[in-house]
């Protein structure tokens, strides 16, 4: 056999060997996880590349691990308590926690290139998200805050969270912990006495996504940083967070008018006060 035959063949075999072995990029990392290897534990941080299939992982309880899977452009999240091979935790992840959002090859694109994953969030979501949304997702989702908001001693949701962290400038920013296996929009109203007002701004021409940018992935928490407010507009108000499953228009939040009707369809929310 010749060497420019030799050389064919064994590009030939690498290229089908390729084909055949996931490429990993690290999204999010919530809780105990970590790489077991030869050297010890070590640490999976955001925009990671190293994983293979043949990684050992480690999930403790709680923790999570969502990773973008290159070949066939979706993400997936991982749960499974205990160290496993990667591949293997793929294989067996809940097809629910398995994303095939149009946006994801482009957030992971910028995710990698950014030095901080958090500035990424709003711009590529925002230019990728999805754009549905529709009147009555809008109206069942009015119906449901207005049923929130009438009970006397209403229920938060322990699936929701956020944070609210301070910066050298006087400004803030607020962290949203997802713990559910789907994503969720969100955004907060301020409730004041003489009205109400969002506390993070949404575009509401459908042409340019809504509010795609407020869109946080299962079981992740994101620190929407670019979104900057000050902690003045808080006072005086009852701040409520509200998750959607489906992109909708959170000003209707603000219509004081809208009370709730029981004979109307309320959207699936969940609530974090």
């Amino acid at each position: 056999m010749s060497n420019r035959a030799f050389i064919l063949i064994a590009c030939i075999a690498a290229i089908a060997f390729s084909s055949l072995s996931e490429s990993y990029t690290v999204y999010s990392v919530h809780g105990d996880v970590w790489e077991q290897t030869d050297r010890g534990k070590v640490a999976i941080s955001a925009r990671a590349s190293h994983l293979t299939d043949d990684s050992r992982i480690v999930i403790g309880n709680g923790g999570s691990l969502t990773l973008y899977l290159g070949s066939n452009r979706r993400m997936v999240t991982l749960t499974e308590k205990g160290i496993q091979r990667l591949s293997t935790l793929v294989h067996r992840a809940d097809p629910s926690r398995k994303s095939t959002a149009k946006w994801v090859a482009s957030l992971m694109n910028s995710l990698v290139r950014s030095d901080t994953p958090e500035q990424t969030h709003r711009r590529v979501l925002q230019s990728q998200g999805g754009s549905h949304r529709g009147d009555d997702d809008d109206k069942a989702l009015a119906n449901a805050f207005a049923l929130y908001l009438s009970k006397e001693a209403p229920n938060a949701d322990n699936k929701v969270s956020y944070d609210i962290a301070d910066r050298d400038d006087g400004t803030s920013y607020v962290s949203i912990t997802n713990d559910t296996a789907g994503y969720l929009f969100v955004n907060a109203v301020i409730i004041f006495d003489d009205g109400r007002e969002l506390l993070l701004p949404v575009d509401t021409n459908p042409d340019n996504n809504c509010c795609a940018h407020l869109c946080i992935p299962p079981l992740s928490t994101v620190s929407l940083s670019e979104l900057v407010f000050f902690r003045d507009q808080l006072e005086g108000g009852r701040l409520i967070f509200v998750a959607s499953p489906l992109e909708v228009n959170f000003t209707v939040l603000c219509d004081e008018t809208v009370v709730y009707n029981p004979s109307e369809p309320t959207a699936d929310i969940r609530i974090a006060e």
